[in-house]
């Protein structure tokens, strides 16, 4: 079977390339990649049977992020090739909000027959998903309630990550039997794989931990919806509550010299780290809890990272968080506002050793027993035989 992948940005996308990388063999898949690049000798092959085409797109920068504009000709070329020549069976898509997801659905119009699938993360301005700016909510939800809902009507499925946003999808008037629920994965295997590796004292030394301090960890952008200042506030009650913490944060962005700031009278006790992409997993080994207090957020990637390495996390009750960190069994959940509890629930684990371990092993093998991107390809390919075959 030969599948069309489209990925929306830039970044790879785990619904796109950590997919494609699980999926079996049996499939010929090729990624459209959005780039300024123009030669076709940067194309290149992930694997025996992944082929990554880079597609003309312009890259605009609005607010903290970069909106991917693809260059329609050019990408209507290409799918139009693809189906011409029967290497497409069926059409795999990324998020609605990017323009990456018009045109398949041009290309639909013109050839008709073609499946096509597109997968979500969030469903931007619709009720409590917020990227903490007023003007970019607003903006969102005109895009959601307008474009929005008729390019994911134009798709024969949509798959959504998590079970609130199915059921925002059915309120928003989608209709229910298109609607499929499949989550990211992870590489469980890889992750066991690292544990194997990795020496905690030589990583502790590394980053200046001394005896007996607990590590606190937060992985991710350096944005305003992330709300790390909260994570700088839990480590400072917890330093006053005469606990021995320290923090890591592990990520970048527009917000990073702000939160320095903000840490300088506790600078002894927080590292910002920088962006770390194999690097992190070292943090995710060492450390002792995992924060998480966004304002909104998809279905986090970090959060099944960090359960997957034995991580007990305190993380906002918002949107895909729920699946993965169960309140009581895996971790605690907070609402969005109530700020005193982040650090309430940091000390109760980080003051009981037996229920962090209870907590981090729960964690663990929610993780392996839901979230293994094994499990998630054969997901997949029920999907994929189910429209192809009515």
């Amino acid at each position: 079977m030969n599948l069309c992948f489209i990925n929306p940005s830039r970044s790879r996308r785990p619904e796109i390339y950590g997919l494609a990388e699980y999926l079996p063999r049996k499939y010929d898949i090729t990624i459209l990649q959005p780039s300024d690049k123009r030669k076709t000798s940067d194309d290149f092959h992930l694997s025996e049977n992944v082929h990554v085409k880079y597609v003309p797109s312009i890259f605009m920068p609005l607010s903290n992020s970069v909106v991917t504009v693809p260059i329609i000709r050019e990408w209507m070329r290409e799918l139009s090739n693809f189906i011409r020549l029967n290497k497409c069976d069926l059409v795999h898509v990324c998020d609605y909000e990017y323009l990456t997801s018009i045109p398949p659905i041009l290309v639909k119009r013109k050839y008709g027959n073609i499946p096509m699938v597109i997968v979500n993360d969030s469903l931007i301005g619709v009720e409590n998903y917020s990227f903490g700016s007023p003007l970019m909510d607003l903006l969102s939800k005109t895009y959601t309630y307008t474009i929005g809902i008729k390019i994911l009507e134009s798709y024969d499925k949509i798959v959504l990550l998590y079970w609130k946003l199915a059921e925002q999808a059915k309120r928003l008037g989608l209709s229910e039997e298109k609607i499929w629920i499949i989550p990211n994965g992870i590489d469980v295997e890889k992750m066991l794989d690292y544990e194997r590796q990795l020496d905690a004292e030589s990583i502790k030394r590394k980053y200046g931990i001394a005896e007996g301090e607990k590590v606190i960890l937060y992985v991710g952008r350096l944005v305003k919806m992330k709300r790390v200042e909260i994570v700088i506030e839990v480590i400072k009650k917890l330093l006053n509550a005469n606990l021995k913490v320290k923090g890591l944060i592990v990520g970048d962005g527009p917000q990073r010299a702000k939160l320095e700031k903000i840490a300088r009278p506790i600078s002894h006790h927080i590292k910002f780290t920088g962006f770390l992409p194999e690097e992190r997993f070292k943090c995710y080994y060492i450390a002792d809890l995992f924060i998480l207090p966004s304002l909104s957020e998809g279905l986090p990637t970090v959060l099944l990272e960090a359960a997957s390495f034995g991580l007990p996390a305190v993380a906002t009750n918002t949107n895909g968080i729920p699946d993965i960190v169960i309140h009581g069994k895996t971790g605690f959940l907070v609402n969005r506002w109530s700020y005193e509890q982040y650090a309430d629930f940091a000390q109760l684990i980080l003051s009981d050793d037996n229920l962090a371990k209870k907590l981090g092993e729960n964690a663990k093998k929610h993780v392996e027993n839901n979230f293994s991107w094994n499990i998630i390809a054969q997901k997949y390919e029920t999907l994929y035989e189910d429209l192809l075959n009515n």
